[in-house]
């Protein structure tokens, strides 16, 4: 039986056939931003997306309360009205993120809020010659003032967290690297600070043996209450400490 061809009628060059996804279209439901937008925005969120934002936000935000709620102390509110609490409540804390900043930045925080407070606009006086006077954006100003203290807080943490990193590897360097062998033993360890740097310690000093058949080591594992820096001064304190007295008892 020969074979028929169909044949379709000549169509345009632009045309497709319905349903057949275009090229480059965007995916149903999630409208594309342009190339450079787009960029933009996974560079500033790091890929996150808004559900990891918000809960690194609310994170963020629960931290940085608890840090000031431990400066500022209100008086017992029992009885008060709820408003008059609420604004007590609000001073305290506002006094609390005034006292973390230095002096000149307590002023230009104070001086940017005051003009993002100042209203904006102008004055128009219509009589036998129209007289308008416009006042400066006040707002605009205040915003500026913000972000300089922004920059230059963030300067600090940057320069803080640069020294945290160093002081993170220099404990590092206190804490052993390398397990110590023992026959029929497996040891092993390991260790990770809750903050950048923390007040765990542990170590093993082998001994010399009184007989060749014996194989003494001593073991210390220590933990200094409280976190970050503190933590860690006084445990490097105890590891220079316990180094020279296991250094006093080895040449007895």
């Amino acid at each position: 039986m020969p074979s028929q061809q169909t044949s379709t009628p000549n169509q345009p060059s632009g045309w497709k056939q319905p349903g057949t996804p275009s090229r480059g279209s965007p995916k149903s439901g999630r409208p594309r931003l342009p190339s450079d937008l787009n960029r933009f925005w996974q560079r500033v969120t790091a890929g996150m997306e808004l559900s990891e934002l918000w809960s690194e936000f609310k994170h963020d935000a629960q931290v940085g309360y608890k840090f000031y709620e431990r400066d500022f102390n209100v008086d017992d509110r029992s009885g008060q009205p709820k408003g008059r609490a609420f604004v007590q409540k609000t001073k305290a804390f506002m006094w609390a993120v005034l006292e973390k900043l230095t002096p000149a930045r307590r002023v230009l925080l104070l001086i940017g809020v005051i003009f993002l407070l100042l209203p904006t606009g102008g004055i128009h006086f219509e009589g036998k010659h129209d007289i308008q006077i416009v006042t400066p954006n006040f707002q605009f100003w205040g915003g500026l003032v913000l972000l300089l203290v922004l920059v230059l807080e963030i300067a600090d943490r940057v320069v803080m967290k640069r020294d945290l990193e160093i002081a993170r590897d220099i404990q590092s360097w206190l804490l052993p690297s390398e397990p110590p062998v023992v026959a029929g033993i497996a040891i092993a360890f390991a260790t990770r600070p809750a903050n950048t740097v923390a007040g765990d310690y542990f170590d093993a000093f082998p001994r010399a043996p009184a007989t060749p058949e014996e194989q003494t080591l001593l073991l210390a594992v220590a933990d200094v209450a409280g976190k970050s820096i503190p933590a860690a001064l006084l445990m490097a304190t105890f590891q220079a400490s316990l180094k020279t007295l296991f250094q006093r008892l080895a040449r007895c």
